[in-house]
């Protein structure tokens, strides 16, 4: 997931602006005078930013590598850098990324584990001078766990990369989701049967825009993630990883060209990288995933 910030209200660009360069106690304390708004329109948005404040500071900082670096509270989430490592190894591999921005793998305060938690999944930003992974601490207590998190999370930051930021949330999730290799059998046979529907683009696109405030709204958001998995799991057994991730970059081909020629046809991005990289439109793709649950 990666986390959307406001703009505009209260002085909170200001705080933005700090936050964007990682300068997040000094965020939190702005954040502390603003306020949250006549209606309390950015709550969520303080608890994102306290989160990371009392998770920095505590924390200590340790490179990992040239480009990853590892944010931790010590005795807390102590002995947790191979695993993180190698997660983050993981996703490179398996989307063919050479590092070449920085990274910091931030795992949030245990204190952080709480009802207010904004994003208890995880998430993913850009910051300068890196792309920020904060993992919540609840997830250190299991190994499978710990690596599928920070392995998803790590994705997105590589699916940013590749794309530009330009790809559709359905993609950024599938490919995450294919990465983390969390595909539930009872769903897949679901979609297969006909008993879960399975959506078009369209639809599938605005699921990922629902609130999750009740028991159904997160198992809407759930098969959101799962179809979304399953057609990015369907490209890359049919036709490789490689083009998988060309896949990914042709998102982000700023040619002018191209891209009036493609929204003149009424193409997205995403449409126009379909049928350059496989030949097929979305809705092909789409109506092959499914029958690939139903063969495979």
């Amino acid at each position: 997931m990666q986390v959307l910030v406001p703009r505009g209200e209260l002085g909170w660009d200001a705080i933005v602006h700090l936050y964007d360069e990682d300068r997040v106690v000094e965020a939190f304390e702005a954040a502390k005078v603003a306020g949250l708004g006549p209606t309390a329109s950015m709550a969520q948005w303080y608890r994102t930013l306290e989160a990371e404040a009392i998770t920095r500071e505590r924390a200590r900082i340790q490179p990992l590598n040239r480009l990853l670096d590892f944010e931790f509270i010590p005795g807390e989430a102590d002995g947790l850098q191979s695993s993180v490592l190698h997660a983050v190894q993981h996703a490179s591999a398996t989307l063919l990324y050479e590092p070449a921005v920085s990274a910091l793998i931030t795992i949030l305060a245990e204190e952080a584990d709480a009802p207010w938690a904004t994003h208890p999944g995880g998430y993913a930003s850009p910051r300068v001078p890196h792309i920020k992974v904060c993992i919540p601490h609840r997830v250190t207590r299991s190994q499978e766990e710990l690596h599928k998190t920070v392995a998803h999370e790590f994705a997105h930051v590589i699916t940013m990369q590749y794309t530009k930021d330009e790809a559709p949330r359905w993609v950024e999730e599938g490919v995450s989701v294919y990465v983390e290799d969390t595909f539930d059998p009872i769903d897949r046979e679901d979609f297969a049967s006909g008993r879960i529907d399975w959506l078009d683009w369209v639809e599938l696109e605005s699921e990922f825009g629902l609130p999750d405030d009740t028991p159904e709204d997160q198992d809407a958001q759930w098969l959101a993630y799962q179809q979304s998995g399953w057609v990015i799991r369907s490209l890359v057994d049919r036709y490789g990883r490689p083009k998988l991730a060309e896949f990914l970059k042709q998102h982000g081909d700023e040619s002018f060209w191209r891209n009036l020629a493609a929204g003149l046809q009424g193409q997205t991005r995403t449409d126009e990288a379909m049928r350059r990289v496989y030949g097929f439109t979305v809705d092909h793709a789409f109506a092959e995933a499914l029958e690939y649950l139903r063969t495979a």
